[in-house]
């Protein structure tokens, strides 16, 4: 099973917090995506057969957000590459 949240400002500590905790819990669930819009980062928790939990974070504008309960893979340059920027956002890479 493969869950992916897509992160806001107001729920970006519950998201890696409290829910990811009982997310974990699913003997199903193999990896946990977060997705956050503003910061531009795509965070791949993946549950290994030992049941511990390995971090992956593609630098931005390089690598691939790899995705391997469905065994797909995207361009990281790709993954935001239709997100408009919200008005007053002046992050040089959100608009890469």
């Amino acid at each position: 099973t493969l869950i992916v949240k897509v992160l806001s400002e107001s729920t970006a500590a519950f998201g890696r917090g409290n829910k990811f905790a009982a997310y974990r819990t699913l003997p199903s669930l193999r990896e946990y995506v977060l997705v956050d819009i503003e910061a531009r980062r795509v965070e791949t928790f993946r549950r290994t057969p030992e049941s511990d939990w390995l971090f992956h974070e593609p630098l931005p504008g390089c690598g691939e957000c790899m995705f391997s309960a469905l065994n797909v893979s995207i361009p990281f340059k790709e993954t935001f590459e239709n997100v408009v920027p919200q008005a007053g956002e002046n992050d040089a890479s959100a608009t890469e």
